[in-house]
């Protein structure tokens, strides 16, 4: 398949109907540096975005991929979109929510890599959408921060990689639960719009039960400064769907 035509290609919720994925989901799926043979789950998975962008970037390694969706609609658009892609092989969808991850995964420790585009705002820190499924995507209400993190700590193999997109006002928070659950963050991306803007969010890999030491990656400009919307060669290199 041709990149160029990813993520365009791809099924979603219109504006007016849902939450539209937009280009932190890109950066996470590239982000993310899986080895031949993982297992990985895409937790929250949406209509499968990131999941499907890694397999596409990584065709050789033979990756297994589940997503894992508690809203029915968006699960049924992941589905689609594997299909769409001929990836419905190596990319699976679970609908269910991660408070009962252990029913549906009882064995625990299985996957060599998480990765996870949370809610990024907390209760009471922004506009509600009268959209619900805009809601449920952007605030922490039936799911918090923490609920994630646990169902990851439970799915994840000893030493397995968490990687996370958030929001950079929140740093201290993500990484207060991190540690609370026992993962040492490794690897930190500050991203920012243009090079003298500050950064809104931030990609992080984190070990289990990993040792200390931590890289703050150099910054990514994801704009020109001096042209409108378009994107540095530096973004364009790390990400090849954009």
């Amino acid at each position: 398949m041709d990149l160029k035509q990813f993520p365009k290609i791809l099924s979603q919720p219109t504006s007016d109907t849902g939450f539209r994925f937009a280009i932190d989901s890109l950066l996470l799926s590239c982000f993310a540096r899986p080895k031949k043979k993982w297992s990985i789950l895409d937790l929250g998975c949406g209509c499968g975005v990131v999941g499907l962008g890694m397999l596409l970037k990584n065709p050789k390694l033979n990756l297994q991929i589940i997503g894992l969706e508690k809203q029915i609609v968006m699960a049924q658009l992941a589905r689609q979109n594997a299909l769409k892609l001929n990836l419905n092989d190596s990319y699976k969808v679970i609908v269910g929510d991660v408070a009962r991850i252990k029913k549906l995964f009882q064995k625990g420790e299985i996957f060599h890599q998480i990765v996870l585009n949370p809610p990024y705002r907390r209760p009471k820190t922004g506009k509600i959408s009268p959209i619900l499924l805009k809601t449920r995507a952007k605030f922490e209400q039936e799911t918090s921060l923490d609920l994630f993190i646990q169902g990851a700590k439970f799915g994840l193999k000893n030493k397995g990689e968490l990687i996370i997109s958030y929001l950079s006002e929140n740093l201290t928070y993500l990484l207060t639960i991190l540690k609370k659950h026992n993962f040492e963050p490794k690897e930190i991306l500050f991203i920012h719009p243009r090079y003298n803007q500050k950064s809104k969010i931030f990609l992080v890999k984190s070990l289990k039960n990993g040792n200390p030491g931590l890289t703050i990656l150099p910054p990514l400009i994801i704009y020109q400064s001096d042209k409108k919307n378009v994107y540095t060669a530096q973004v364009k290199q790390i990400c090849p769907f954009l």
